[in-house]
Protein backbone atom coordinates (compact mmCIF):
# COMPACT_ATOMS: atom_id res chain seq x y z
CA UNK A 1 0.00 0.00 0.00
CA UNK A 2 1.21 3.27 -0.92
CA UNK A 3 1.78 6.27 1.59
CA UNK A 4 0.46 8.74 -1.71
CA UNK A 5 -1.75 11.56 -0.46
CA UNK A 6 -4.92 11.39 -0.56
CA UNK A 7 -8.38 14.16 -1.06
CA UNK A 8 -11.67 13.20 -0.09
CA UNK A 9 -14.46 14.24 -1.64
CA UNK A 10 -18.70 13.40 -1.50
CA UNK A 11 -19.92 12.06 -4.65
CA UNK A 12 -23.54 12.29 -5.62
CA UNK A 13 -24.84 10.14 -7.94
CA UNK A 14 -27.92 8.87 -10.09
CA UNK A 15 -28.28 5.35 -9.09
CA UNK A 16 -30.69 4.62 -12.37
CA UNK A 17 -27.93 6.35 -14.84
CA UNK A 18 -25.21 4.92 -13.34
CA UNK A 19 -23.19 8.61 -13.24
CA UNK A 20 -22.01 11.37 -11.57
CA UNK A 21 -24.00 14.17 -10.72
CA UNK A 22 -21.64 16.58 -8.94
CA UNK A 23 -19.59 16.36 -6.30
CA UNK A 24 -18.57 17.96 -3.04
CA UNK A 25 -15.00 18.95 -2.14
CA UNK A 26 -13.71 21.34 0.05
CA UNK A 27 -10.99 23.88 -0.80
CA UNK A 28 -7.98 21.45 -0.75
CA UNK A 29 -9.49 19.50 -4.23
CA UNK A 30 -10.38 23.21 -5.86
CA UNK A 31 -6.88 24.24 -5.17
CA UNK A 32 -5.20 20.92 -7.03
CA UNK A 33 -7.62 21.49 -9.69
CA UNK A 34 -7.35 25.27 -10.32
CA UNK A 35 -3.27 24.11 -10.30
CA UNK A 36 -3.95 22.57 -13.56
CA UNK A 37 -4.32 26.22 -14.92
CA UNK A 38 -0.12 27.40 -13.68
CA UNK A 39 0.75 23.70 -15.70
CA UNK A 40 2.89 25.06 -18.79
CA UNK A 41 1.72 23.88 -21.95
CA UNK A 42 4.71 21.68 -22.45
CA UNK A 43 4.02 19.60 -18.96
CA UNK A 44 0.08 19.39 -20.12
CA UNK A 45 1.16 17.46 -23.03
CA UNK A 46 3.70 15.31 -20.83
CA UNK A 47 0.95 14.51 -18.89
CA UNK A 48 -1.25 13.80 -21.46
CA UNK A 49 0.60 11.64 -23.99
CA UNK A 50 1.42 9.50 -20.38
CA UNK A 51 -2.02 8.08 -20.77
CA UNK A 52 -3.41 5.28 -22.44
CA UNK A 53 -6.57 6.40 -23.56
CA UNK A 54 -5.58 9.89 -24.96
CA UNK A 55 -9.09 11.30 -24.59
CA UNK A 56 -7.59 15.24 -25.85
CA UNK A 57 -10.95 16.85 -27.10
CA UNK A 58 -12.48 15.90 -23.40
CA UNK A 59 -9.26 16.93 -21.74
CA UNK A 60 -9.29 20.24 -23.62
CA UNK A 61 -12.90 20.72 -23.17
CA UNK A 62 -12.64 20.11 -19.01
CA UNK A 63 -9.70 22.57 -19.09
CA UNK A 64 -11.91 25.38 -20.97
CA UNK A 65 -14.59 24.55 -18.42
CA UNK A 66 -12.01 24.39 -15.40
CA UNK A 67 -10.65 28.29 -16.56
CA UNK A 68 -14.53 29.99 -17.11
CA UNK A 69 -15.16 28.20 -13.69
CA UNK A 70 -11.86 30.51 -12.14
CA UNK A 71 -12.81 33.82 -14.54
CA UNK A 72 -16.78 33.64 -13.39
CA UNK A 73 -16.11 32.68 -9.10
CA UNK A 74 -16.89 35.55 -7.47
CA UNK A 75 -13.31 36.98 -6.19
CA UNK A 76 -14.57 36.67 -2.55
CA UNK A 77 -13.76 33.12 -3.08
CA UNK A 78 -10.48 33.81 -3.20
CA UNK A 79 -8.08 34.33 -0.73
CA UNK A 80 -7.17 37.62 -2.38
CA UNK A 81 -7.18 38.71 -5.76
CA UNK A 82 -3.38 38.19 -6.61
CA UNK A 83 -4.14 34.45 -5.57
CA UNK A 84 -6.68 34.25 -8.81
CA UNK A 85 -4.71 36.82 -11.23
CA UNK A 86 -1.75 34.55 -10.69
CA UNK A 87 -3.89 31.38 -11.63
CA UNK A 88 -5.36 33.21 -14.70
CA UNK A 89 -1.71 34.33 -15.57
CA UNK A 90 0.64 31.93 -14.93
CA UNK A 91 4.30 32.36 -15.34
CA UNK A 92 6.06 29.57 -16.35
CA UNK A 93 10.44 29.46 -15.22
CA UNK A 94 11.27 30.40 -18.47
CA UNK A 95 9.22 33.43 -18.86
CA UNK A 96 12.01 36.02 -18.64
CA UNK A 97 13.46 34.61 -21.56
CA UNK A 98 10.22 34.54 -23.54
CA UNK A 99 9.93 37.96 -23.11
CA UNK A 100 13.00 38.56 -24.74
CA UNK A 101 11.67 36.76 -28.44
CA UNK A 102 10.87 38.62 -31.31
CA UNK A 103 7.82 37.22 -31.11
CA UNK A 104 6.18 36.57 -28.31
CA UNK A 105 2.55 35.06 -28.23
CA UNK A 106 2.34 35.33 -24.31
CA UNK A 107 0.04 38.47 -23.79
CA UNK A 108 0.37 38.33 -19.82
CA UNK A 109 1.35 41.84 -18.77
CA UNK A 110 4.78 42.21 -16.50
CA UNK A 111 2.87 42.56 -13.06
CA UNK A 112 4.78 41.94 -9.75
CA UNK A 113 2.29 41.24 -6.84
CA UNK A 114 5.18 39.28 -4.73
CA UNK A 115 8.05 40.42 -2.99
CA UNK A 116 10.51 37.93 -1.76
CA UNK A 117 10.72 39.59 1.74
CA UNK A 118 6.91 39.69 2.21
CA UNK A 119 4.94 36.86 3.05
CA UNK A 120 1.63 38.63 3.69
CA UNK A 121 0.76 39.04 -0.29
CA UNK A 122 1.14 35.29 -0.73
CA UNK A 123 -2.00 32.87 -1.56
CA UNK A 124 -1.59 30.91 2.38
CA UNK A 125 -3.89 30.84 4.77
CA UNK A 126 -6.77 28.69 4.82
CA UNK A 127 -6.02 27.04 1.15
CA UNK A 128 -3.94 27.54 -1.64
CA UNK A 129 -5.74 29.57 -3.88
CA UNK A 130 -9.51 29.57 -2.39
CA UNK A 131 -10.72 30.10 0.85
CA UNK A 132 -11.45 27.65 2.73
CA UNK A 133 -14.66 29.60 4.31
CA UNK A 134 -17.31 27.30 1.99
CA UNK A 135 -17.33 23.92 -0.31
CA UNK A 136 -17.78 23.71 -3.77
CA UNK A 137 -19.17 22.35 -6.34
CA UNK A 138 -17.31 20.48 -8.93
CA UNK A 139 -18.86 18.60 -11.93
CA UNK A 140 -18.03 16.03 -14.22
CA UNK A 141 -16.57 18.63 -16.84
CA UNK A 142 -14.96 20.19 -14.25
CA UNK A 143 -17.55 23.37 -13.91
CA UNK A 144 -16.82 24.70 -10.10
CA UNK A 145 -19.29 26.94 -8.38
CA UNK A 146 -19.64 27.36 -4.62
CA UNK A 147 -21.97 24.90 -3.27
CA UNK A 148 -25.37 26.09 -2.12
CA UNK A 149 -28.53 24.10 -1.97
CA UNK A 150 -30.21 25.95 -5.02
CA UNK A 151 -26.80 24.87 -7.18
CA UNK A 152 -27.20 21.33 -5.91
CA UNK A 153 -31.46 21.38 -7.59
CA UNK A 154 -29.88 23.00 -10.26
CA UNK A 155 -27.53 20.36 -11.09
CA UNK A 156 -30.04 17.48 -9.79
CA UNK A 157 -32.65 19.05 -12.63
CA UNK A 158 -30.32 19.80 -15.25
CA UNK A 159 -29.34 15.84 -15.36
CA UNK A 160 -33.06 14.95 -15.21
CA UNK A 161 -33.17 14.01 -11.49
CA UNK A 162 -36.52 13.74 -10.13
CA UNK A 163 -36.82 12.09 -7.46
CA UNK A 164 -34.29 11.65 -4.68
CA UNK A 165 -34.95 8.65 -3.91
CA UNK A 166 -32.65 7.43 -7.29
CA UNK A 167 -29.70 9.70 -5.64
CA UNK A 168 -26.91 7.84 -3.45
CA UNK A 169 -23.96 10.16 -1.87
CA UNK A 170 -20.79 8.32 -0.90
CA UNK A 171 -17.07 9.80 -0.06
CA UNK A 172 -14.58 9.10 -2.64
CA UNK A 173 -10.58 9.22 -1.79
CA UNK A 174 -8.90 10.34 -4.48
CA UNK A 175 -4.99 10.16 -5.04
CA UNK A 176 -2.53 11.36 -7.77
CA UNK A 177 -3.76 8.75 -10.80
CA UNK A 178 -7.14 9.78 -10.27
CA UNK A 179 -6.88 12.98 -10.25
CA UNK A 180 -4.61 12.95 -13.48
CA UNK A 181 -7.34 11.07 -14.73
CA UNK A 182 -9.77 13.61 -14.43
Amino acid sequence: MSNESKISIKVTVDKLKNKVVYAEADHTFVDVLFSFMTLPMGSIVRLLNKQPDKKYSEVLKSLNNLYQSLIDLQDRFFLNEECKYTILNPRSPSYVHCRKLKVNIDDTEAKKYFDDDDDDNSCVGGGVFVSDATTYMVTDDLRIMPSTPGCCMRMLIHHGVTDTIHIDEKTVDLGYQQIIDL
